[in-house]
């Protein structure tokens, strides 16, 4: 049986972990498409009364997602990156899911960046945001990135006036 071969028959240990452990036990792509596959896997077993599942998830989009961008995946990154926001969005407000987020939306932003362009109209919103983000949050080095991408998407696109304010 599948589960049998992939050590899923009955060893310790949650379901979550034994995805896990199957996703690191891959390489390359396979490990990438694995992890992402994972964030979905965990939020189902989230429904099923397994704690911290979709924080797990999200975690592992996120590892995903940088794993494709350093290795000049972007689109796939992006893919990655998008599909934890999307995961995000099921928890409730709070500041680690608001530094969780920010975390997600710096390599999103970049990934759009080098995959689109500077000027792509999905940069903008990415790092709008999480500058929104960044300035409400305790003082971090991504606050720099962010407000360095918001500047960077604003002076490719000819917003001088914007720019100077921003500067």
């Amino acid at each position: 049986p599948i589960g049998h071969q992939h050590g899923m028959d009955g060893g310790g240990g949650t379901m979550t972990e034994k995805l896990l452990h199957i996703a690191l036990r891959r390489r390359g792509v396979t490990a990438i498409a694995s992890l992402a596959t994972f964030g979905v896997l965990a939020l189902a077993s989230d429904a099923r009364g397994e704690p911290g599942a979709t924080e797990k998830a999200i975690g592992f989009c996120l590892k995903a997602g940088m794993r494709s961008r350093d290795r000049f995946a972007h689109t796939e990154a992006i893919s990655h990156l998008s599909k934890g926001l999307r995961l995000l969005e099921t928890l409730q407000p709070s500041v680690a899911r608001d530094t969780r987020e920010l975390e997600l939306l710096g390599p999103l932003g970049t990934a759009y960046i080098a995959a689109r362009g500077y000027a792509a109209p999905e940069v903008g919103p990415v790092f709008h945001r999480a500058r929104d983000l960044a300035e409400r949050a305790a003082p971090t080095p991504l606050l720099f990135v962010m407000l360095r991408g918001h500047f960077a998407y604003h002076i490719v696109r000819g917003n001088f006036r914007l720019c100077a304010e921003l500067a």
